[in-house]
């Protein structure tokens, strides 16, 4: 069956890299097609295969392949979001594909009785539809149908031709790289589905793959920077006393913000990236900023005996870890990039600043115990995450 399977998988992944340049849905109805033949394939593999019947996103996009088979042609359009406001707004992706809600209810409600592997299918699939007015857009969930799909087949170990696989491939390896999550949400908590509405315009020729210009290793400038030029066997972690992240963090955030560089660059560095400030006085001397990447330096303080607390490295692509160093005590400090944007707004509450009292020594909250930021929760209800 692999000789089957590999082609047709191949055939999918092109469709899927016209369709993301395309503002008709004509490429969507092939892409739907062109999976329902691959999940039929994959489920001759073995007695045991059930294709693609437990991803939640093809039970969508099957319906809606039975019903442009059967029916008619979907209703709708796709179309790009402003940049400005996809920007301003941190959205994941800058396209919505969006369908009349008639077309995809009557597709969902003209599905045959559940077929085995289908349970809860309504239920799987009503929690993929995300409500755009008269429109679903349904972009997130062909965006982590790929994905899903991609990870299947690659963990089967299957060669698959084309320039659609070699694409997303690429883009996968590089989200490694960056530490970046490899699904989108269905929707953003950051904006009202409204809104985006008002700032979509005509698609024009925007490139799904490529999230938010993720540079491949060979080609990232910043890989100069990997670990610290820095003496590790004096360097000590000590705790924070009682107001002393805060005072830290705020006395580093406007350094960094009345110095344009540096400024510019903490805005812009990539998600495995942190900064360093390092003087030889205290949090108001000048000093020598050095850049750094995280895992490499992780890697580099643990080979000293130097435990930091797993929070500082699993930052988030809108924060940035820095490290302040001075009379070789370093003070870990997560600052948020929207502080950068707009200073005025920098109060944040304290239980997500005081995430841990750190030193090489330190022992660790259990996932139960009270957490150590005073919320008066459990640490894993609280800071754990």
């Amino acid at each position: 069956m692999r000789p089957m399977i590999e082609p047709a998988a191949g055939r999918l992944f092109d469709i899927y890299y016209q369709y993301t340049s395309k503002e008709d849905l004509a490429a969507l109805q092939s892409l739907t097609e062109e999976a329902y033949k691959l999940h039929e394939r994959l489920r001759k593999l073995s007695p045991k295969n059930k294709g693609f019947f437990e991803l939640d996103e093809f039970l969508l996009l099957k319906a809606l392949r039975n019903y442009s088979v059967h029916r008619d042609d979907f209703i709708g359009k796709a179309y790009a979001v402003k940049r400005q406001f996809l920007e301003q707004n941190q959205l994941e992706l800058g396209r919505v594909c969006l369908i009349d809600k008639k077309v995809v209810r009557a597709a969902i409600n003209a599905e045959q009785p559940l077929d085995s592997g289908e349970q809860d299918k309504v239920s799987k699939v009503n929690k993929q539809l995300v409500d755009f007015g008269e429109f679903y857009n349904i972009e997130p969930v062909i965006f982590n149908f790929m994905v899903k799909v991609y990870e299947k087949l690659t963990a089967l170990k299957m060669t698959i031709p084309g320039e659609g696989f070699a694409e997303i491939d690429k883009s996968y390896k590089n989200e490694i790289y960056h530490n970046f999550p490899h699904y989108v949400s269905l929707q953003s908590i950051n904006v009202k589905n409204e809104d985006v509405l008002s700032n979509i315009t005509p698609l024009r020729e925007i490139n799904s793959w490529d999230q938010e210009g993720l540079v491949e290793e060979k080609d990232d400038l910043f890989n100069q920077f990997s670990i610290l030029d820095i003496n590790y066997i004096e360097l000590v972690v000590p705790g924070y006393g009682q107001g002393e992240y805060e005072a830290i963090r705020q006395s580093t955030l406007k350094k960094i913000i009345q110095d344009p560089s540096m400024l510019m660059v903490a805005k812009s560095t990539q998600k495995h990236i942190g900064m360093a400030l390092v003087t030889e006085s205290g949090p108001n001397a000048s000093g020598e900023v050095l850049w750094f990447n995280i895992n490499k330096q992780r890697a580099e303080l643990q080979a000293n005996g130097i435990e930091l607390d797993n929070v500082y490295y699993e930052t988030t692509a809108y924060e940035l870890l820095v490290f302040y160093i001075y009379n070789n005590n370093v003070f870990p400090l997560i600052i948020y990039k929207s502080e950068l944007v707009a200073p005025e707004q920098a109060n944040r509450p304290a239980a997500t600043l005081n995430k841990t009292h750190l030193t090489n020594t330190a022992v660790k909250a259990g996932r139960n115990d009270p957490c150590q930021c005073g919320s008066g929760k459990k640490y894993k209800k609280c800071c754990l995450h």
